[in-house]
């Protein structure tokens, strides 16, 4: 990978507690997309990360919470504890 993952590091935000590879854009290639459900008092946070075929880059990454989607109740919500199709 190259450059950083976007955001801070906090203690209890579990990043990585969910992970999966699909082809988010469908490009042919697999994206990386990594749940940390503790974020934000628990509401949790999604980061997606666009496979180029050999690696991953954080360059077009997305970083999506439920506080940017206006969800009425984001507090211990859990967002990005369970990932799939």
């Amino acid at each position: 990978m190259e450059g950083r993952i976007p955001g801070k590091a906090e203690r209890g935000d579990w990043f990585g507690g969910s992970v999966t590879l699909l082809d988010h854009d469908r490009n042919g290639r697999v994206d990386l997309t990594i749940g940390a459900p503790g974020e934000n008092k628990d509401s949790g946070m999604i980061t997606t990360l666009p496979g180029s075929g050999k690696k991953f880059s954080t360059r077009k990454s997305r970083t999506i919470g439920l506080s940017k989607l206006s969800y009425r109740y984001p507090t211990k919500a859990g967002s990005g504890s369970s990932l799939g199709r």
